[in-house]
């Protein structure tokens, strides 16, 4: 029913009305006054188009005046037709979950999909943020740089650059953040806005040649032979520190000389290959329970090789070496020997970009030497044009 809202027109409403009543004004278009069975007045207005029409109820008449209510009604009228539907806006804000429901909702697919380490690390980050009670389509990039600020100079405190350890969470944020936007639950990306601190380069420590020879004397005369086997089996394969230590019998094929890898840091099952002294070393080594390299107890795996390698590289005279450089060492080898790519499947890198930039970064005397065999070759196949298929340099006058 319409009809013109007025003063005479809410009272006819709250004393002849029957049940429950509605009536719209003609002036305000959209905007009524309607009866609870009760008597009660109350005000609203009916916004949206057509097909999508929500009706908004703004008050009870008394602390809303006729004419504090038509202008309550007239404002969000206004807001509709600017595409701000405010019963929309709620019901949407209700069906948002807070940063922290979807980072454990994000987490708990990603499980699935991605490694254990790689869920740990980044749920370590995300629950680290202190936004995590806003809406996630609330958070703000300035909320997140001050995030990562906090991360840098908490690692900074402890002797670290700091920026390395902002990166990671700047990284697990924004794939957080990233996610939500495909699920439409934001309509942008802010931690795209915040910039990844500089890093220092990485480092390229390797052995030479000399500072090998003497690290395999003092393993081969070592009295530890899960030591001596730990350290072999970096120096020989490149793996991981992480995954020497994680290594069971059960994963070795001593016969095919093979060592499947069911768990990595790309979160996907690996095979490396064992060479005859690799395997040899490992027929030799003793089993006390499924882990190669034992902790304290038969079925419980080591937790750390720093003390033993803190004697062993002391014993080897070697300076400024840690044990993931034995790794780096490999890479190099590999790299220099059989080419970048080769390196990159041994190393297990899903990337040969991160193979070429960390664990094999050629030196000038390197790129100096292939540059020269280069050179020679490319005057070898000259030479052979100009003399008719002979590959030696025409003889001086």
């Amino acid at each position: 029913m319409k009809t013109k809202l007025d003063r005479k027109a809410l009272e006819r409403l709250r004393t002849q009305g029957e049940g429950r009543e509605r009536i719209f004004d003609v002036k305000t278009t959209g905007f009524f006054a309607r009866r609870t069975p009760s008597g009660q007045i109350s005000f609203g207005v009916r916004v949206g188009p057509k097909k999508a029409r929500r009706d908004i109820i703004i008050g009870p008449l008394g602390p809303f005046t006729l004419e504090t209510a038509r202008a309550e009604a007239e404002r969000h009228l206004a807001e509709s037709k600017l595409g701000q539907d405010p019963a929309g806006k709620r019901a949407k804000q209700k069906a948002t979950p807070t940063f922290k429901a979807w980072a454990e909702t994000y987490l708990q697919e990603a499980a699935g999909r991605l490694s254990p380490r790689w869920v740990s690390e980044t749920r370590r980050y995300l629950k680290a943020v202190p936004f995590g009670s806003k809406l996630v389509s609330e958070v703000s990039a300035e909320d997140v740089h001050r995030f990562c600020e906090a991360q840098r100079e908490k690692a900074a405190a402890k002797g670290g650059s700091g920026a390395p350890t902002a990166n990671r969470a700047l990284a697990a944020v924004r794939a957080c953040l990233s996610a939500g936007w495909r699920r439409s639950l934001l309509t942008e990306n802010v931690a795209r806005k915040v910039r990844a601190g500089h890093e220092n380069p990485p480092r390229d420590r390797v052995l030479s040649d000399d500072e090998l020879v003497r690290l395999l004397k003092v393993l081969e005369e070592w009295p530890d032979p899960f030591m001596r086997a730990a350290f072999r089996l970096t120096i020989e394969t490149g793996a991981r520190r992480s995954e020497v230590l994680r290594a069971q019998w059960e994963h070795l094929d001593l016969e095919e000389g093979v060592w499947k890898l069911p768990e990595t840091k790309s979160g996907k099952p690996q095979v490396i290959p064992l060479l005859p002294d690799t395997v040899a070393l490992l027929r030799a080594l003793p089993r006390r329970g499924r882990f190669v390299i034992p902790g304290r107890t038969p079925d419980a795996p080591r937790k750390s090789l720093y003390g033993p390698w803190t004697d062993i590289k002391a014993a080897a005279g070697l300076e400024g070496v840690t044990p993931h450089d034995l790794r780096r060492t490999f890479g190099l080898a590999v790299a220099r020997t059989a080419g970048l790519l080769a390196a990159s499947k041994l190393l297990r890198h899903s990337d040969p970009r991160v193979t070429e930039r960390v664990y094999a970064p050629f030196d000038m005397k390197a790129l100096r030497e292939a540059a020269d065999a280069t050179a020679k070759e490319r005057r070898k196949r000259l030479l052979r044009v100009v003399n008719g298929g002979q590959g030696t340099e025409p003889e001086k006058a």
